[in-house]
């Protein structure tokens, strides 16, 4: 490997580092947000702050599936992508149950471990 390539890769590592970072943090402060909101709602008991809170959950665990479920299509393997009406509708069913399995557990691993220091 000669310089050149070695300061193209490593330029391109960083490159692709920040923009996996900044996609991270668009996804993780909704889900702070969303803590945040069960927080306010656990203190005051206001409806409005339960709604808040119900809202800002949903829109955290829609940006967890939209974050996992590229990486899950990117996978799919050719015979996969050329399958028949039926497969991919199975397919698709498939990714979007694991994206929002995964989004869940993600969802609700946060928030156990942000709660008690939240209080």
């Amino acid at each position: 490997m000669g310089t050149e390539q070695y300061w193209a890769r490593l330029s391109s590592f960083c490159r692709q580092f920040r923009n996996f970072t900044d996609d991270m943090w668009k996804v993780w402060r909704w889900l702070g947000v969303a803590t945040a909101a069960g927080v306010a709602y656990d203190v005051s008991g206001h409806p409005a702050a339960l709604v808040f809170a119900a809202l800002t959950c949903g829109t955290s665990i829609l940006c967890l599936v939209t974050w996992l479920l590229p990486g899950m299509i990117n996978g799919l393997t050719e015979k996969g992508r050329n399958a028949g009406p039926a497969w991919t509708a199975v397919l698709t069913i498939t990714f979007l149950y694991a994206a929002v399995y995964f989004a869940l557990s993600i969802w609700a691993l946060v928030t156990m471990l942000a709660l008690p220091a939240l209080r």
